[in-house]
Formats: structure tokens, sequence, C-alpha cells
């Protein structure tokens, strides 16, 4: 069941990126970026919240994709604040970078959820509670919370 509830936001992933880019070419980047990054804020604390049915819980995560689909305006928002000789070359160093800290940040989460939760890291036997995965949520939560703020911080050409 988890493998299928998890191709629902793959789904949504496939479907959101190609949205995402019309309703920023409609919309504006700016507010489409924020648009997305509250709609993945919003239906993550539903999730973590609510106890839904699997058929709702599948809607949500599929809402869930469509939102995460929206990092392809990323792209869009480093063409459009660097000029075109070094726009190749800001991507590469923005996805390089976001690879690294993000990297760093899972593995501190982890040894941050492990020490608060009391357990040690090699330990066997030892699995976190439902409670404890569903705290972790939260990081989520907070990384929507975060570009939505990057997003209001994109100045737009005119």
């Amino acid at each position: 069941l988890a493998d299928f509830l998890t191709s629902c936001i793959f789904i949504g992933y496939a479907v959101g990126a190609p949205i995402a880019g019309a309703l920023a070419r409609l919309w504006g980047l700016k507010i489409t970026m924020i648009c997305f990054s509250s709609l993945a804020a919003i239906t993550m604390l539903l999730l973590i919240h609510v106890i839904f049915p699997i058929p709702v819980v599948m809607i949500w995560l599929f809402f869930q994709g469509i939102a995460v689909g929206a990092f392809v305006l990323s792209t869009v928002a480093i063409n459009t604040i660097t000029t075109p000789a070094i726009s190749a070359s800001a991507f590469s160093f923005n996805t390089i970078l976001s690879q690294l800290i993000g990297a760093c940040m899972l593995w501190g989460i982890g040894q941050f959820l492990y020490f608060y939760h009391g357990i040690t890291p090699l330990s066997s036997g030892q699995t976190y509670s439902p409670l404890a995965l569903q705290d972790s949520m939260y990081i989520l939560f907070i990384g929507s919370c975060l570009a939505i703020l990057c997003a209001t911080l994109i100045r737009e050409k005119k």
C-alpha cells in the first residue's frame, strides 16, 4: 500500500510541473510559487493532523505531488535574475548547492530525531513510533513555509 500511495505523489509531480509552468506564464512567477508552496504546506498539515480514508489520502498526496512539481519554477527564477551569459552556471551552482545543503540537512535532521527520541542510530530492534514519524513530517511543513518566504523575495522583471 505504501508503494501505491507514493506513486500518487509522483503522478501529481508529473502533472504539477507543466501546470506550474503554464500558471507562471499566466499569473506570474512569484504568485505561482507562493500558491504552490502554500498548497504544499496546507496538504502537509492535513496529512499530519487529520485521519482520512485511504482514497482521500491518495487525493491529498496527489495534490502534494502537484505542489512539489512546481520546483521547476526555480530554474525560471534563475533565468529572470541572472544574465543569459551566466544563467547555466548559476543553475549548476544552485543544483550543486541545494544537493550539498540538502544532504547535510538530512543527516542533521536524522541525528536530531535520534537524539530527541532517545534512539541510538545503529542499535538493533529500535524503530520509530508512528508518533515520532508524524512529528518528523513537520520538517516538510517548515520547508514549505521557507519556500513561501523565498518566493516572496523574488523580483520579477516588468
